[in-house]
């Protein structure tokens, strides 16, 4: 599928560490809630960082639903928790709330604002005068609208990402109290017909989405990378979501289906998500906690390395995806994901 990566495990192992981590540390235990396939991707991360400052390594993959009771278990009976937490944004918001989490803003500048900043020059070195058809994926039909790269479509993208998710730090809000590793989205779409025929607006907001599914019954159909659905396959009653990580593994596919809705009048509504590292505010060592966030976040092929393993984005900053390399396989998941947003902002906002 894709070419085979460098192991985490010898990467991080020479990967610098900061004065403050001490040569012989304690246990290092973190929790995972992301996707089963990629807990081997994580323990050999954890493992490697441990084993070079001389700890040892803890991993536990918890269910998403079940985390928030997992953590404040292990805290109510006196039992060690988590030093680290490995979660989406979503995932780790009532954790935020109860204050089970230090909050350790990322530093720099907002990787996607920048990615995205970037783009029109990116995609020059990728494609060159080629259209995206051909270069980025195979030409499609149906298609998405053809995404334009100048400044004023890279406005509109930067509004729709902003009008969708609001407390994005590019987008206003606050910093995130961690630090991103990758990151995905999902597009749900639903019919403007159905829609206009009971007098409803396309829907701008997840919040809205989800209104809307409880008010009418709407079924929801999720798009898997071997069962990508076309138009013409579901009644109009029906939510359809496609992944960035459906498009990553299968990307001809998944834009055909997606053209083929748009084809439809289909509208689309944004749903980002940031798979990010955190310190737990339980941890018996924070600092150490703190270490390898910093180290594990700022390792290229630690976040490549999830691409391959469950579809999800590596948060490479502008510079991390150059030094990657402009026609590697992860960089070009990146760069399509990134085409897809502009393509679909274009039409949406």
């Amino acid at each position: 599928m894709w070419r085979k990566l460098v192991l985490v495990v010898a990467v991080l192992s020479v990967f610098p560490l900061g004065h403050g981590v001490l040569a012989q540390a304690g246990e290092l235990r973190v929790w995972s809630a992301l996707a089963e396939e990629d807990a081997a991707v994580i323990e050999s991360a954890t493992r490697a960082f441990a084993d070079q400052v001389g700890g040892r390594a803890v991993i536990r993959i918890v269910e998403a639903p079940y985390l928030l009771q997992a953590v404040v278990a292990a805290r109510d009976a006196g039992e060690p928790g988590p030093d680290v937490i490995f979660v989406p944004t979503d995932v780790a918001e009532p954790l935020l709330e109860n204050a089970l989490i230090l909050p350790r803003p990322a530093r720099g500048d907002f990787f996607l604002a920048a990615l995205l900043e970037a783009l029109p020059d990116l995609i020059n070195d990728a494609c060159g005068e080629r259209p995206l058809d051909g270069c980025l994926w195979e030409p499609v039909n149906p298609a998405l609208p053809a995404a334009q790269f100048d400044e004023r479509a890279m406005g509109r993208t930067v509004g729709w990402v902003c009008e969708s998710a609001p407390g994005l730090p590019m987008c206003d809000g606050d910093p995130l109290p961690g630090q991103p590793v990758t990151w995905g989205y999902q597009i749900f779409l639903l019919n403007r017909q159905w829609l206009a025929e009971r007098g409803l607006e396309p829907p701008v907001l997840l919040d809205d989405v989800f209104a809307i599914r409880s008010e009418f019954g709407l079924d929801v159909l999720r798009a898997q990378p071997d069962a990508l659905p076309l138009a013409g396959d579901v009644p109009p009653t029906t939510i359809v979501v496609i992944s960035s990580a459906v498009l990553a593994q299968q990307p001809v596919e998944a834009l055909r289906s997606m053209g083929s809705f748009f084809a439809a009048d289909y509208a689309p509504v944004l749903g980002l998500t940031f798979d990010t590292l955190y310190v737990a505010a339980g941890s018996a060592d924070p600092d150490l906690a703190g270490e390898f966030v910093r180290v594990a976040a700022q390792e290229s092929a630690f976040k490549a390395e999830l691409l391959h393993s469950s579809g999800r984005l590596p948060a490479f900053t502008v510079d991390e995806l150059r030094r990657w390399g402009i026609d590697e396989p992860e960089t070009r998941a990146v760069l399509q994901a990134l085409a897809v947003l502009a393509a679909y902002a274009q039409t949406a906002y």
